[in-house]
């Protein structure tokens, strides 16, 4: 993750405005702490809804950026997190379990790839873990130009719905 030190400095000597105001003026979106010229970009469009929504929500910059952390080092998330553009994922349940969808706008189709490898290389499941039960995931991860669209379902029969 970033570490508060390193990014206290950088506010420090590159934000806006002086050094007390950063400190007592949170950004006003996580996307700041990377790019602040950035523009705002609309949510990326989910596919149809299967089955009960329980929660709907977008991680934001900062959160993907501790996503990509955790699954992969540091640098590797840090050199991704930054053409983060908006997220939005949906955790939905059916008669056969839970499923996510998460849906995922970068700056450019690079970023996208990356993105995807280290979710693809992190997040699919392994055959079945006896510390975490016997039930089997189906996973899948699309890129479509600046898009990724990760899929983590309960039954096969879902993800061909979703994914076709």
């Amino acid at each position: 993750c970033i570490r508060d030190s390193d990014y206290a400095e950088a506010r420090r000597v590159e934000g806006p405005g002086p050094w007390q105001q950063v400190l007592h003026q949170a950004p006003a979106r996580s996307l700041d702490l990377f790019a602040s010229s950035v523009p705002s970009t609309p949510a990326p469009s989910m596919p149809d809804s299967i089955g009960t929504t329980v929660f709907e929500e977008s991680l934001g910059a900062y959160s993907t950026m501790l996503l990509l952390e955790r699954l992969s080092d540091y640098l590797l998330a840090e050199g991704v997190a930054p053409a983060w553009r908006g997220d939005q994922y949906r955790l939905f349940t059916t008669g056969t379990g839970d499923h996510l969808v998460w849906v995922c706008r970068w700056a450019n189709p690079d970023a996208a790839n990356k993105a995807a490898d280290i979710i693809r290389n992190t997040l699919s499941p392994a055959p079945p873990d006896p510390a975490f039960g016997t039930e089997s995931r189906h996973t899948h991860i699309m890129i479509s130009g600046a898009t990724t669209r990760y899929f983590n379902c309960a039954d096969k029969a879902t993800l061909e719905k979703l994914t076709s």
